[in-house]
């Protein structure tokens, strides 16, 4: 008796267990992203190490918000501040891109460690990484 009680249990658990996802995390992916085709280009590849990443997120809430503004503050015509109005029934929840911020340490040309940052977004429509800005090595 107390067996068939637990079959749901056990059978929950195997569900669970089985459908975990094995997929690495955009902030994996980000570090490889950096790993396979940022930090070759280094002076010292080797010596190149993450201090950490910061994700942040845009929204198409930010993004209304942001033009509204930019047309409130650029007087422009009643007519356009509607046509983003009317944009309001999307989604205001889904995610345009994701910009990461990086801050690492590398060797620069003199073999001197600094601490740098680089700044990626993610774009999810397509599933792929931009660098936005790469401080230079002095």
């Amino acid at each position: 008796m107390k067996s068939s009680r637990l079959l749901p249990f056990a059978f929950a658990v195997f569900l669970f267990i089985g459908c975990s996802s094995n997929e690495p995390s955009l902030k994996d992916k980000a570090e490889k992203f950096v790993k396979d085709s940022v930090f070759t280009s280094f002076n010292d590849p080797k010596s190149f190490e993450f201090v950490s990443i910061n994700i942040d997120t845009f929204k198409i809430k930010d993004a209304l918000k942001n033009t509204q503004d930019f047309l409130k503050y650029a007087n422009d015509s009643a007519k356009e501040l509607k046509k983003i109005d009317s944009l309001k029934s999307l989604n205001q929840d889904l995610i345009i891109n994701l910009e990461f911020n990086i801050k690492y340490r590398a060797k620069n040309k003199m073999g001197a460690l600094m601490l740098d940052n680089m700044l990626l977004y993610y774009h999810p429509e397509n599933k792929s990484f931009e660098v936005v800005r790469l401080q230079d090595k002095q």
